[in-house]
C-alpha cells in the first residue's frame, strides 16, 4: 500500500502519468483510469490549471486522490479506477469557487473605493460646516455688535425726540409770544420809511427815541409827505385810546416844533384843539408845565389827533427810518 503525504512524495513519482493525465485532459475521456500508474505533477508546466488554481490546492487534489486509491487497494484487495475527469471536477469547482471569491474580493474593493469616497466627502462636509459654523459665529458677533449700536441709535433718537419734543414746546412759546408781540407791535411802510408801532412797552420821550435809536436803526417817528395816511396806518396797529410818542418836540425853542432832524412840523398836522398850548386853559392834559413833547393819541372812535405832553409821560411809541 502506498500514501503520499508531502509534495516531495507526489514530486517524486513517476513522469508517465502527468503526461497521460493532460491527454486525458485534453481529450476530455472520463472513463481513462489512472490505476497502477504513478503520479508525477509539475505545477509549473501543468496548463490543465490555467494559473487558475494554486500550487497547494493541487497537491491536495491529488494526494487525496492516491491516498483514496491506496486505501481501496487495500480495503478491497484490488485496483480502485479514479477518473481524472474526478480530478478536473474538483479542479473545475475549485475554480468557480475562486473566481466567485475574486468577484466577491472586487466586489468589495469597490465597495471600499465607495465608501472611501462617501467618508471624504463626509469629511469635506465636515469641514464645511465648521467653516459654516465660524461664519455663523462671526455673524453673530457682528450683529451683536450693530444691536449695540443700533441700542445706542435707538437711545441717541430716544434723546433727541426729548429735545425735539422741548424744542418744539419751546418754538410754540416763541410762536406764542410772537403772536402776542405782533399783536403789540407791527410795521408799515409809508412815504419811503419804515416805521415801527411798539405798544408792548411804556417809555419817556428821552428814552422812547434811545429805544429807536438801539433796537431799531433810526429814531422816533419822523413822518412825511401825507401825514393824514401815516395816521391811518398806525391806527390799524393800535387799540383804541391808545397813546404814541412821535419825535416832533419845542424843548429847544418854545412854540417852533421841530422833527428829529431839524425840520420844522407841518402847520397842517392834526391837533386836538387848543394844541399845542403848554399849558392852555381848557385842556385837560394841562396838568403840568414843559409839554415839549409830540403825542399821538388815537381816540375812542378811532382818529388819530396831536397833542403836546409833558415829555416824562410813560407811553407808547413809534420808531421810524429808511427803507
Amino acid at each position: 500500500m502506498e500514501f503520499f503525504n508531502t509534495r516531495r512524495d507526489v514530486e517524486s513519482s513517476d513522469h508517465e502519468f502527468m503526461n497521460h493525465f493532460k491527454r486525458l485532459a485534453q481529450e476530455g475521456n472520463p472513463e481513462d483510469s489512472l490505476s497502477n500508474i504513478d503520479i508525477d505533477i509539475d505545477i509549473e508546466d501543468d496548463s490543465v490549471l490555467n494559473k487558475d488554481v494554486t500550487e497547494d490546492e493541487v497537491y491536495r487534489c491529488v494526494l487525496m486522490l492516491k491516498n483514496n486509491k491506496a486505501a481501496a487497494h487495500e480495503k478491497e484487495g484490488m485496483h480502485e479506477v479514479v477518473s481524472v475527469w474526478t480530478v478536473l471536477q474538483v479542479l473545475r469547482l475549485v475554480r468557480e469557487e475562486l473566481a466567485l471569491l475574486r468577484e466577491q474580493h472586487t466586489r468589495l474593493q469597490q465597495t471600499t473605493s465607495l465608501l472611501e469616497q462617501k467618508q471624504a466627502i463626509l469629511q469635506d462636509n465636515q469641514t464645511s460646516i465648521k467653516e459654516a459654523q465660524a461664519i455663523l459665529q462671526d455673524n453673530q458677533t457682528s450683529m451683536k455688535g450693530a444691536q449695540d449700536v443700533l441700542e445706542e441709535n435707538v437711545a441717541t433718537l430716544q434723546h433727541n425726540q426729548t429735545n425735539c419734543l422741548q424744542i418744539q414746546d419751546t418754538v410754540a412759546g416763541l410762536e406764542k409770544n410772537v403772536s402776542k408781540l405782533q399783536k403789540t407791535q407791527g410795521t408799515f411802510v409809508h412815504d419811503g420809511q419804515m416805521f415801527l408801532v411798539h405798544t408792548a412797552i411804556t417809555r419817556t420821550w428821552e428814552a422812547a427815541g434811545r429805544w429807536c435809536q438801539t433796537y431799531w436803526g433810526g429814531d422816533l417817528a419822523h413822518p412825511t409827505g401825507n401825514v393824514h395816511h401815516f395816521i391811518e396806518k398806525v391806527v390799524d396797529h393800535v387799540p383804541i385810546g391808545t397813546h404814541l410818542w412821535l419825535g416832533g418836540n419845542d424843548r429847544e425853542q418854545e412854540g417852533r416844533w421841530v422833527w428829529p432832524d431839524g425840520t420844522v412840523l407841518d402847520d397842517k398836522l392834526p391837533w386836538y384843539r387848543g394844541n399845542p398850548d403848554n399849558w392852555g386853559s381848557g385842556n385837560l392834559d394841562n396838568w403840568a408845565s414843559g409839554q415839549d413833547c409830540l403825542r399821538l393819541n388815537i381816540r375812542y372812535d378811532g382818529i388819530g389827533q396831536m397833542r403836546d405832553t409833558s415829555c416824562s409821560y410813560l407811553i407808547n411809541f413809534v420808531c421810524g427810518r429808511s427803507v
